[in-house]
């Protein structure tokens, strides 16, 4: 086995995890977590008390591992009881409504996003936990009448 091909994505990713636990103290352990999950592709829940270093883990994994310049693109949103499925999955096309066609404008929206952040996620209503869930487990967003996968990587909650 050739471990040479492993060696820089591994130091970047043990640099990567260095960072993080300087700038977070004694979060080792959600450090290395969160690290996992994106590794692994899979989701990630914090929860712990406020003031507990939780969103900032997760603000900082997005800015490290998502790309501005590109398609790479992270999505943060504070949800509340209050929050519509609009607000994470983009408003309803009105072109598309005049053309008897129901679809959202995704862009910059959680459809389109390879890493989110959903703060305070059991603080959302049913209707947006509803919403969340083919997206969530299944990678794909029912947009009108098509299913799109998204390019979704990996999710962040805390509560």
């Amino acid at each position: 086995m050739n471990l040479t091909a492993i060696s820089a994505p591994l130091q970047q990713l043990q640099t990567l995890e260095a960072d993080l636990c300087a700038r977070l103290l004694e979060r080792d352990e959600a450090v290395r977590a969160a690290l996992v999950a994106v590794i692994a592709r899979q989701h990630i829940v914090l929860i712990g008390a406020p003031g507990t270093a939780k969103s900032m883990l997760v603000e900082l994994l997005a800015e490290r591992v998502t790309d501005t310049s590109s398609s790479s693109q992270a999505f943060v949103w504070l949800l509340t009881r209050f929050t519509t499925p609009d607000e994470l999955f983009g408003p309803i096309s009105v072109a598309g409504l005049k053309k008897d066609e129901y679809r959202r404008i995704t862009t910059n929206k959680l459809p389109e996003a390879f890493f989110a952040f959903l703060d305070e996620i059991f603080k959302a209503n049913s209707t947006v936990l509803n919403a969340l869930l083919s997206l969530l487990n299944e990678h794909v967003f029912d947009n009108g009448t098509a299913q799109i996968r998204v390019p979704f990587n990996c999710g962040g909650g805390d509560a």
